[in-house]
């Protein structure tokens, strides 16, 4: 079905000949749990546009180090972290070039680290599907004048699997623009909201697994090493700061990932 379909657009593009738009101009595959066989997960969709009808839920990260849909707590607290360039978190698995490790990986192994914040909800009673652009909105601080912040987004499996579903990160002082610099104070009383591009996902969270999130400050070599100096980057990487980072969470500042939802599947065509 999807190569007739590719075909048609392919056939349109190069020989002139009109495709048939009326079955969706968009293909997207939507990916769940590997290991259980289901009608509502891993399967093609078609669509009249991209991005989809949607809201954008906020899944706020707790004081608790949870995940909530539903409120970012009653509690505020403060999560900070040494993030040492001489000992980034290694990347594994993802959206890498095709010569590297690539693709969902279990990111267990990585993630009982001292720099790895960890949020994630409770045992999921239904299944979660979120189809578009993934966002992370962070409020934070930091004693550096620049430094990273990351975010995974993944699966976590019965058995304990950490699944990459995808991930993101952000050079601070590239906040607002990436043609602009505007650093920190280095002062950890000052506050700093940033937007990290997750980039697009389709994804179906299984009942029986949580979803969770983990910030950090690196994912090395995928995204390069911040020196923390505020210096030019890729440049004078001899010189570096440790810098002591904080994720700020709670009903004071909203810190959470924005998982969109579909609201209009009329617009969407299944074919398993």
């Amino acid at each position: 079905m999807l190569l007739d379909w590719d075909m048609e657009i392919f056939d349109d593009a190069f020989f002139g000949i009109p495709a048939d738009w009326s079955g969706g101009r968009v293909a997207y595959y939507l990916m769940g749990d590997v290991d259980a066989a289901s009608d509502y997960w891993n399967y093609w969709r078609y669509a009249y546009d991209w991005p989809l009808d949607h809201v954008d839920d906020k899944w706020y990260f707790t004081a608790d180090r949870g995940l909530s849909k539903s409120s970012a707590g009653l509690m505020n607290n403060n999560f900070s972290f040494l993030y040492d360039p001489r000992n980034p978190v290694p990347n594994l698995g993802g959206q890498n070039q095709p010569f590297d490790l690539a693709g969902p990986m279990d990111q267990s192994s990585i993630e009982n680290r001292s720099d790895v914040l960890i949020f994630e909800t409770p045992v999921l009673t239904q299944p979660v599907e979120t189809v578009g652009r993934i966002w992370g909105n962070l409020f934070v601080s930091s004693n550096c004048t620049d430094t990273d912040f990351t975010i995974k987004l993944t699966d976590v499996y019965p058995d304990g699997r950490s699944m990459l579903i995808t991930d993101g990160s952000l050079t601070v002082r590239y906040r607002y623009n990436y043609t602009s610099e505007v650093f920190m104070s280095g002062d950890q009383n000052d506050i700093y909201e940033l937007l990290i591009d997750c980039w697009s996902t389709a994804y179906s969270f299984a009942a029986g697994h949580k979803i969770r999130v983990a910030i950090s400050s690196s994912n090395y070599p995928r995204f390069a090493k911040n020196p923390n100096t505020g210096a030019p980057l890729a440049r004078d990487y001899l010189n570096f700061n440790i810098a002591n980072n904080t994720l700020l969470v709670g009903p004071l500042y909203n810190s959470s990932i924005i998982l969109p939802r579909l609201v209009n599947m009329d617009s969407t065509h299944a074919f398993f």
